[in-house]
């Protein structure tokens, strides 16, 4: 498996878990965003060490061409009434993927596979 498809893959199960209910907070940290998760995630599924960092530099890319993205490399979810850094720690257990916050953070996860499978389509 290349390194663009076992990202993906583990982008969908994120995705999966994160629709999951009663699975999410079993298995990802809810109260941590998309880039701990992910990284987390790609430590237990596979031993390369250098994936995490190809997996960041392509995250990076595939943020700043998300419509919505903050202008923040950290902090890449917009928020309406806050800084994204602000927005960022001052979410409570699980509610950066709750409302407004919740949805935007799943599209930029939903943006993030779709950079990915194209990847994945050239490799």
């Amino acid at each position: 498996m290349k390194d663009a498809q076992k990202v993906l893959a583990t982008l969908m199960f994120i995705r999966t878990t994160l629709q999951d209910t009663k699975k999410r907070s079993k298995v990802l940290y809810m109260g941590i965003g998309l880039c701990t998760n992910i990284a987390r995630q790609l430590r237990k599924s596979y031993p390369e060490y250098y994936l995490e960092g190809f997996c960041k530099r392509q995250c990076k890319i595939a943020c700043k061409s998300w419509p919505l993205y903050s202008g923040d490399d950290s902090f890449p979810v917009p928020h309406k009434q806050s800084k994204p850094e602000d927005a960022y720690w001052n979410c409570l257990e699980g509610s950066m993927y709750r409302g407004q916050y919740g949805k935007d953070r799943m599209a930029l996860l939903d943006h993030l596979i779709a950079h990915f499978e194209q990847l994945s389509e050239n490799q």
